[in-house]
């Protein structure tokens, strides 16, 4: 397999003119190497095997020479397979910016059928779609197997997925005649059998493979034994990520994660197998829009997913495996944009941590957790760096500033409002110091149910709770305990040390005043079911 060339323009790929400037519209002027690799491969007959890694613009490797063709009525019906439910509404938003709206259906499970059905019947050129809810219309009836291209895209995470099985009826439903274009960022053993079975003498395009998303900076940092969501927190505040995602291991992990990132002042939400389709799709709405600063889920919740401007990602704990670290930390840098990766693991992990590296062919560079003086002195260079680029704006010098400065010099009244605005770190702490909340433990551990006026009427989940309390009561996330929320309260366990300290610090809420109180037991009466959510997890 060699590397492909990498042309000027798409002209030069052979698309067509107006194609091409609907490209260059939208800022898109170069194709990437696999565009580059793929598209003129693509716009004659055959299967394809292309390789490449993730956020390399695959995508478009496949959704331009599909336009141009069923343009040019070459064509006249393609599927494009994918992994999961948000890959394929993805593809398909790509697909209407450059094919047009109206041109295709999107075949996906947790909604309704009969609305893919009615897209069908208007014989829509272009089919997307995930393997079982394709199988399924096939089963029906209401989809015939009368494309004359599929594109198996992200085909590693399909089977990953278990949806092989799938994949082959599709396939042998569109029998020899059709073109089978496969994309997959990773090449396992069970990838090179299928390969076998499904193109027949494909033409190759392999691209950036010799090791496993090397664009991305990768860094590791050992966690004091029970720390990891400290540890964490602490890189979340050097580093500031503008959009950033979390991988754990268990939907229960993804509970903790998200708690302990909220109690730092940071919006988070968290995706797992346990959350409804549409809440799920409120969420990454939220985190594709810039609304959602941090996304925590596992492996599976976050298969497929593809969000823009993910400057950072961090994995707690060892990935499964090699495939699973791959894709990972593919999920930032994407589309040649800058981004870095971190894996937050004990002592005891490094030497396993090292060995999967080794084997997706990274070297991941070994860097201290932030102390508290490091990320006050971070924020201060960002800080100075916003106004480094304020300097050149002719802004007028507020008048009670222009008397501090006349009285003091410019050089004190700046030094002072720096050490107001980002104050001096707190002495260092080790995470075995900090209090923790013990609930049954007795004295002052011993749990008190607090009332909070806040329930889900208002919005809120457990996340935004703890924030709230943690940011205005002046205490931690490990002070709290199990948390019980109702439509219109919520009930939270805490000591009589921390309830003191709630009760000495009016709350509020969207610019209203939050009652809280002890609990006498009233609370329960009329509230209706509640949700319950356990204390944060100690990891």
């Amino acid at each position: 397999m060699a590397d492909a060339p990498v042309s000027k323009t798409f002209a030069d790929l052979g698309l067509p003119a107006p194609l091409a400037a609907s490209l260059q519209a939208r800022g898109i002027t170069a194709p990437t190497p696999v565009q580059a690799g793929v598209i003129p491969l693509a716009m004659g007959a055959g299967d394809i095997l292309a390789q490449a890694r993730t956020g390399s613009g695959k995508t478009l490797a496949f959704l331009l020479p599909l336009t141009a063709r069923i343009a040019a009525g070459e064509i006249h019906r393609a599927w494009i397979v994918c992994p999961t439910r948000e890959l394929a509404q993805q593809c398909a938003r790509e697909a209407a910016l450059v094919l047009g709206e109206g041109k295709t259906a999107v075949l996906v499970g947790g909604v309704p059928a009969y609305p893919q059905v009615a897209d069908l019947r208007r014989g829509v050129p272009l089919v997307i779609g995930t393997p079982g809810r394709m199988c399924d219309h096939l089963t029906r009836g209401a989809l015939k197997a009368d494309a004359e291209i599929v594109v198996l895209d992200e085909a590693d995470q399909m089977l990953d997925l278990g949806f092989a099985e799938d994949i082959e009826r599709l396939v042998k439903d569109l029998g020899e005649s059709c073109a089978r274009w496969l994309f997959s960022a990773t090449f396992p053993p069970q990838m090179q059998a299928a390969v076998g079975r499904w193109l027949d003498k494909p033409r190759l395009v392999k691209l950036d493979t010799g090791a496993a998303s090397t664009h991305v900076r990768q860094r590791y940092a050992i966690a004091p034994r029970g720390a990891v969501l400290a540890s964490l927190a602490r890189l979340m505040h050097a580093l500031e990520p503008a959009r950033a995602m979390v991988f754990v291991r268990t939907r229960e992990d993804v509970e903790s994660a998200v708690r302990a990132i909220a109690a730092e002042g940071i919006e988070a939400a968290g995706i797992s197998g346990e959350l409804a389709q549409d809440a799920r799709e409120r969420v990454l709405a939220r985190f594709r829009e810039g609304k959602l600063a941090v996304l925590v889920g596992t492996d599976v919740a976050a298969r497929g997913l593809d969000v823009q401007g993910v400057t950072h990602v961090f994995n707690l704990g060892l990935p499964t495996g090699v495939e699973s670290y791959t894709h990972r930390i593919g999920r930032t840098a994407r589309a040649g944009a800058d981004g870095e990766a971190w894996t937050v693991i004990y002592s005891s992990e490094r030497a396993r941590f090292l060995r999967l590296t080794g084997a997706a062919r990274c070297k991941p560079e070994e860097a201290p957790l932030p102390t508290g003086a490091m990320i006050v002195e971070a924020r201060r260079e960002r800080l100075a760096k916003r106004l480094s680029d304020s300097l050149g704006e002719e802004l007028p010098l507020p008048k009670a500033f222009a008397t501090l400065v006349k009285e003091h010099g410019a050089e004190a009244v700046l030094a002072a409002l720096v050490h107001r605005l980002v104050p001096d770190a707190m002495p260092e702490r080790t995470p075995d110091a900090a209090p923790r909340f013990t609930p049954g433990g007795g004295g002052e551990g011993r749990p008190v149910p607090l009332f909070v006026g806040l329930g889900m009427v208002d919005g809120v989940n457990p996340g935004t709770l703890v924030a709230l309390l943690c940011h205005q009561a002046g205490i931690s996330g490990g002070d709290l305990g199990k948390i019980k929320m109702f439509e219109r309260h919520s009930l939270v366990e805490v000591s009589a040390a921390v309830l003191k300290a709630v009760m000495d610090h009016p709350l509020h809420h969207r610019g209203r005043a939050v009652p809280v109180r002890p609990d006498r037991g009233n609370a329960y009466e009329s509230a209706g079911p509640a949700r319950r959510y356990g204390p944060p997890r100690r990891s």
